[in-house]
């Protein structure tokens, strides 16, 4: 059952992801989010009567934080594809939305296996390598540049959620 609910969640956050890059080329990325989230609290106060417990302050308060977090993330990685291109900003996001928490985890004294720490190696490898562009500039070189800034931000967005929902 845990692999079915992983394999839908991210079958769910792919779709969303190309489908919100999608619609931010064509309006402002923020409204976007604004709607992406105006939809999912709509879910989540659907939903929040079928879980049982009562939320503590400090779980509402780390949560308005991790959805900060999250939202900021979301909105820079909508810009970054509306003015970059997909298969180097999402390689870009994916991989500092990953190392953000492991960092953490290093700094709290987690230790990684080698399998481990080998991953992260060749997964720093792949997005040098998938980020390379030809070493002819164009006009568009500044919107690479910002895209790929976007992207960073947004990778480290995500990675601070994923901290902060831990």
């Amino acid at each position: 059952m845990a692999a079915l609910l992983a394999l839908s969640a991210a079958v769910a956050y792919g779709v969303g992801d190309f489908l919100g890059g999608v619609a931010a080329r064509r309006v402002p990325p923020s409204a976007v989010v604004l709607w992406s989230h105006v939809v999912g609290l709509v879910m989540l106060v659907g939903a929040a009567p079928l879980v049982a417990g009562e939320p503590s302050g400090r779980a509402l308060t780390v949560g308005a934080a991790a959805g900060l977090l999250g939202g900021t993330g979301v909105a820079l990685f909508y810009r970054a594809l509306a003015v970059g291109t997909m298969s180097v900003v999402a390689p870009v996001a994916a991989l500092l939305s990953a190392a953000v928490p492991v960092v953490v985890g290093l700094g709290s004294g987690d230790r990684p296996s080698g399998a481990a720490l080998a991953g992260i190696a060749l997964a720093l490898g792949a997005v040098v390598l998938i980020s390379r562009e030809s070493p002819v500039a164009t006009a568009a070189t500044p919107l690479r540049w910002q895209a790929l800034a976007l992207a960073v931000g947004a990778g480290l967005g995500f990675g601070l959620f994923f901290v902060a929902i831990d």
